[in-house]
């Protein structure tokens, strides 16, 4: 009769790499929570600050653009009719 080799059976082995990637798996995840919490708060902080002030310089650029376009109107205009017709549209306008 052999000897029977001492150490760690192959159930135990099995089991053993089964905890492991157990508690791997559990790492990654508890991981994955902060990043995304992170990421979360970073969301919240660009929608409270940077989010508005990026709405209203698109409300400038845009009133700025409707400006020059009616200025450019203005300067162009070839009769003096004309020119008073858009001088009252961009009084009201502006």
């Amino acid at each position: 009769m052999q000897p029977k080799p001492q150490g760690l059976t192959i159930g135990r082995r099995i089991l053993g790499a089964f905890i492991v990637i157990l508690l791997l798996t559990l790492a990654q995840g508890g991981f994955a929570l902060v990043q995304l919490r992170a990421v979360n708060d970073s969301a919240r902080a660009l929608e409270g600050r940077w989010l508005p002030a990026v709405e209203q310089t698109g409300s400038l650029t845009a009133a700025l653009n409707a400006f020059r376009i009616a200025e450019g109107l203005y300067i162009l205009s070839s009769d003096e009719t004309q020119r008073d017709d858009r001088k009252r549209e961009f009084l009201s306008t502006f």
